[in-house]
């Protein structure tokens, strides 16, 4: 007998999240696909309809995402499943969390008194090349946090930018004409859109560039100007404004700039946390996730 180790997701409260479809929304853009929470179970099925794709496609990503590189959620956190390829999950403590959030128009932040002085740019083709060399670092710097990822090749990084590049859902920063951070987006529906990754080169840290990039692209896409940002046209968004921008974030550190931002996660200073209630609705703007490991056997 083998056996394989996959992460697992789960929330610390089930009904929160279906109580507040903002939060949901959140979980789902910001998330990425491969660790998918499934709404109840950590059946098969389950996990693939939690991704929101046609029938047609379930079988063959099932095939990609048990057998090539096997994931599975449950946002119960004890079960014990055996699924159609004869595979046996029994999930252990998680050791990894992240906590989801959202901004909308009714939590946004003012913009900043002075203008960010470097610009936040809307990539296109020409910049595949240098956004590959950014992709890549990003994902060797996500390795040292998150040993389950894998490193990736420039080739790799080529064909993995390339699309959200021409679906317009890549901004980066720029500084003495060198790319020096990007922000890609990711899950888009007809009234959100999720930040799924947010990195700066470790060269060009501590200068303002993460905080400038997520506010400005977040007030685009609420349509808060002044965004602070330069799209490649003028008008709305390809994808058009949205009413809120999700996030899935595993930096307790970097929730103070999405703070700064208009996320609602918790600021956790004092005795009691703040700032994390939504106030157009007077619910809770957050949930945390567990990511466990799971033997397959």
């Amino acid at each position: 007998m083998t056996s394989r180790r996959v992460p697992q997701a789960c929330h610390d409260s089930d009904s929160e999240r279906k109580a507040n479809p903002a939060l949901n929304a959140a979980l789902h853009g910001g998330l990425n696909q491969r660790y998918a929470a499934a709404a109840s179970s950590c059946a098969r099925e389950s996990v693939i309809r939690a991704l929101g794709l046609p029938d047609h496609r379930r079988r063959q990503t099932a095939a990609e995402l048990f057998d090539s590189s096997p994931t599975v959620a449950d946002p119960g956190g004890s079960c014990q499943s055996d699924f159609s390829l004869g595979l046996s999950v029994r999930p252990t403590p998680g050791d990894f969390r992240s906590r989801v959030s959202y901004v909308s128009r009714a939590s946004l932040a003012p913009p900043p008194s002075t203008p960010f002085p470097h610009p936040i740019v809307q990539a296109t083709a020409d910049d595949l090349d240098a956004l590959a060399h950014i992709h890549v670092a990003f994902q060797t710097n996500l390795q040292k946090n998150l040993p389950f990822t894998k490193a990736m090749t420039h080739d790799a990084a080529l064909a993995y930018m390339e699309g959200p590049i021409k679906d317009r859902l890549v901004w980066y920063a720029r500084v003495d004409e060198e790319i020096v951070g990007y922000l890609l987006l990711a899950r888009v529906t007809p009234r959100t859109i999720a930040i799924r990754n947010v990195f700066v080169l470790p060269s060009h840290r501590r200068k303002g560039i993460a905080e400038a990039m997520v506010r400005g692209v977040t007030r685009y896409y609420l349509d808060a100007p002044p965004y602070g940002v330069e799209p490649v046209h003028d008008g709305p968004p390809v994808f058009g404004f949205k009413e809120e921008v999700n996030l899935n974030g595993a930096d307790p550190n970097a929730e103070r700039i999405y703070r700064r931002c208009g996320f609602l996660f918790p600021d956790r200073a004092g005795e009691v946390p703040t700032g994390d209630i939504d106030p157009a609705t007077g619910r809770k703007g957050w949930f945390d996730v567990d990511f466990r490991d799971l033997p397959v056997s």
